[in-house]
Parts: C-alpha cells; sequence; structure tokens
C-alpha cells in the first residue's frame, strides 16, 4: 500500500534568495512511486527531475548534471549498478541515494563505492525528506510530518 506523502501538516520551502535549490535526478520504474517521491521532494525545494528506465535515466545524468541520483537497482534497459559504475568514471561529483526493497539490508551495511545511501522499502516519508537532505547536503530543520509509509 502507497500512501500520499504530502499531508496538512507539510508546507511547502522556497530556497533562501541567491541559492539554488539541489536537483534531485529520481530513476525508479513504478510511476505511482516515482510521482509520490517527486511530489515529496519538490514540496522541500528540491528541483526534481524524473526518469521511468536506466537509458533515460543516465541521458539525463549527463545532461542535467543532478546533485543527487535516487535509483532503484533493478531497472528496465540499465540496471541500477551500471549507472553507479558510469558515475563512479565521471570527473562530476554526483550523490548517490539507492532505493531498494530486496537487498536493502545488504545496501544500509555494505553500499557500493561511490553509494553516498541507502533506502529499505517501506520507508517512512520522514526518513525519505532526511536522507535526501543529508545526502545533498542541505539540512532540514522543519518539524517532523506525521509518520507513513512508502510502499514500493
Amino acid at each position: 500500500m502507497i500512501y500520499s506523502p504530502l499531508d496538512s501538516d507539510t508546507a511547502e520551502l522556497t530556497p533562501a534568495p541567491g541559492m539554488r535549490s539541489p536537483v534531485v535526478l529520481i530513476i525508479i520504474h513504478d510511476l505511482w512511486t516515482r510521482r509520490l517521491i517527486e511530489r515529496t521532494l519538490s514540496a522541500q525545494a528540491y528541483t526534481v527531475l524524473t526518469a521511468s528506465n536506466g537509458v533515460t535515466g543516465l541521458r539525463l545524468v549527463h545532461l542535467e548534471h543532478p546533485d543527487v541520483v535516487m535509483l532503484e537497482l533493478n531497472l528496465p534497459e540499465l540496471a541500477g549498478a551500471q549507472i553507479i559504475e558510469d558515475l563512479q568514471r565521471s570527473a562530476e561529483p554526483t550523490r548517490v541515494l539507492v532505493v531498494d526493497s530486496k537487498s536493502a539490508g545488504r545496501a544500509k551495511t555494505d553500499p557500493a563505492p561511490r553509494v553516498d545511501g541507502a533506502l529499505a522499502s517501506p520507508f517512512p516519508v520522514t526518513e525519505l525528506v532526511n536522507r535526501v537532505a543529508s545526502v545533498s547536503g542541505r539540512c532540514t530543520s522543519r518539524p517532523r510530518p506525521r509518520e507513513q509509509r512508502l510502499a514500493i
């Protein structure tokens, strides 16, 4: 079951004047999960790009140079691990956050090089927001919304 990540306790944030919002690329195959994460992060003043497969995601990585790439390992057309390998060879510093329901325990304890974090599914919306903030270098000092879980 997937719950909406936005509720009446969650207000939208705006970046400080003169500061650009971090760009997050979400490469997740499931449409509803991708949209929920996109809405959640957009409400937190992130610039969000999305892709439903590895080929499109890798193309966006090279065109848009996001600050954070949030991806699942089992993607159609090009696996998440291959995208991570490509990012390792790149001179561009891109942070990687892996969302994985099957091997989440392994990803949390033994992440691949250049993987800056992992989220085990299902996860609370607050954990999503805090993990992306941590990986992107942004600090959040907002009150926590009611606990909800995203199941992917």
